[in-house]
């Protein structure tokens, strides 16, 4: 097993040169982490887009007419969303 004398971690020269390490591990581990999951973002996006294409609909949202003022109109307004 290898002593801390021997890795020199009792100085802070050492110890600062272990964290820095460790901190590079975490990095390395994190962007693999973020490229497997934009990688699948990426494809369920493709896909969607590939199924979703052919059924696009229509929706009517109907809301109520706002005055300059703020106040609300008793007619309603309609508009239609693709989604």
């Amino acid at each position: 097993m290898i002593s801390l004398d021997t890795l020199n971690l009792n100085s802070i020269r050492g110890r600062l040169w272990l964290g820095f390490g460790v901190l590079v591990a975490m990095l390395v581990v994190a962007g693999v982490v973020a490229r497997r999951s934009f990688a699948g973002i990426s494809e369920t996006i493709t896909e969607s887009r590939r199924v979703g294409s052919t059924s696009l609909h229509r929706a009517s949202v109907t809301r109520p007419v706002t005055r300059p003022d703020g106040s609300t109109t008793g007619k309603a307004e309609q508009r239609e969303l693709i989604t």
